[in-house]
């Protein structure tokens, strides 16, 4: 299989191996990549694209995958700034949704959607508890538990 004109059948044997991806269309923070059959990337998967803009400067740019195109392709929007992205470079599927952490160690520390912490105190945080962005089927025993008639909330602010 070609993604591209140009790629070679040494680095199409290595996409084939690996769960990667090429860019075929970047529109503001909307990413379009192709992946080889059966190596296509979940709904709500986290992508990442690593490389180097024009000017030499490092980009790194996470994505979650909102919809299945057809034809092997995804579409994804990235978590941040998406300049110096162009078509062809390459897209690596993590395989997981993207994750946060939770418990005691994130009790005081300010955390951007990705899960870095951006409060200045450090970057490691050592929690043994991290939360999807998913909602899978586990999580709604929670809903059955809530009412819908109409009743008093006591909040005993006066």
């Amino acid at each position: 299989m070609r993604l591209t004109p140009t790629t070679s059948d040494i680095e199409v044997s290595r996409l084939e191996e690996q769960k990667l991806g090429r860019i075929t269309q970047v529109i503001g923070p909307i990413l379009d990549a192709v992946f080889s059959p059966g190596k296509m990337p979940y709904i709500y998967n986290a992508l990442i694209v690593q490389g180097r803009d024009i000017v030499g400067q490092k980009i790194n740019v996470t994505c979650e995958v909102q919809q299945l195109l057809g034809n092997n392709r995804v579409r994804v929007v990235a978590m941040s700034a998406t300049d110096g992205l162009k078509r062809g470079m390459s897209v690596i599927d993590t395989g997981a949704p993207i994750c946060v952490p939770v418990g005691g160690a994130t009790l005081g520390r300010i955390f951007n959607m990705l899960g870095e912490p951006i409060d200045n105190l450090g970057l490691e945080v050592s929690s043994k508890f991290y939360l999807d962005s998913v909602v899978n089927s586990s999580n709604f025993s929670i809903f059955f538990q809530l009412y819908t008639s109409n009743s008093l909330l006591m909040s005993f602010i006066f």
